[in-house]
């Protein structure tokens, strides 16, 4: 019977249950988090109120011909 065996590197301390690429290489623990970049902020926001001005003209357009 065949049974499993782990190389001497393997260790049971670096196991994770997400896959490596989940974590971002350049945080370190210890470190500070990146600062929230306001204006990519501000552009999102901007673009989802100039969206939802659109949904509501087109919705108010379609009201008014039916």
């Amino acid at each position: 019977m065949n049974s499993l065996q782990l190389s001497p590197q393997s260790s049971t301390h670096d196991v994770s249950p997400l896959p490596d690429w989940v974590y971002d290489s350049n945080v370190r623990p210890g470190l500070e988090l990146p600062q929230i970049n306001w204006y990519a902020v501000l552009g999102i926001t901007l673009a989802t109120v100039v969206s939802a001005g659109v949904w509501v003209g087109l919705g108010l357009v379609i009201a008014y011909i039916w």
